[in-house]
């Protein structure tokens, strides 16, 4: 959902608001400043065009990962090699064939940056990459978690 909160409470490093389809923390000086967003814009267009949120939010991560705008700009690179077993460089990434678990892990200590959640993450990718070959339908799996779809 382009248009989602999350707010986490952790004891040692205080309260995090993520915002859109990555969690970006913190949103105001992460993707709502680089879209001239403000909160209440980017709400409003998640119930009336979540499409081009998404969009945005898609272009947003593309230039994040790379270091650069679509039309050549250098900007703050969000894609680190912080270290963990499955990090690899962005460009390697958008190639690899290794398998969607292990990439879900690359994202999430590359990019993301998560500090738990991995079993879950896999197994979404996992998930998501049948969808996409058709041997299933997304949908019946969240109805099997109890999710809505």
């Amino acid at each position: 959902n382009p248009g989602s909160s999350q707010q986490t409470i952790d004891e040692s490093r205080g309260v995090g608001n993520g915002y859109g389809l990555v969690h970006w923390d913190p949103p105001e000086k992460k993707f709502l400043e680089w879209a001239g967003l403000s909160k209440e814009e980017a709400n409003r267009m998640a119930q009336e065009s979540p499409k081009e949120l998404m969009d945005l939010q898609l272009q947003y991560l593309l230039e994040t990962s790379t270091g650069r705008t679509k039309e050549g700009e250098e900007i703050n690179k969000e894609w680190l090699l912080i270290g963990g077993d499955e990090t690899m460089s962005y460009d390697n990434y958008i190639k690899s064939t290794d398998n969607p678990a292990n990439l879900a892990i690359s994202f999430c200590q590359s990019y993301e940056r998560t500090e738990n959640g991995y079993s879950d993450r896999q197994e979404w990718a996992e998930e998501w990459y049948k969808h996409f070959q058709g041997k299933s339908d997304i949908r019946d799996y969240y109805e099997q978690k109890g999710f809505q779809y």
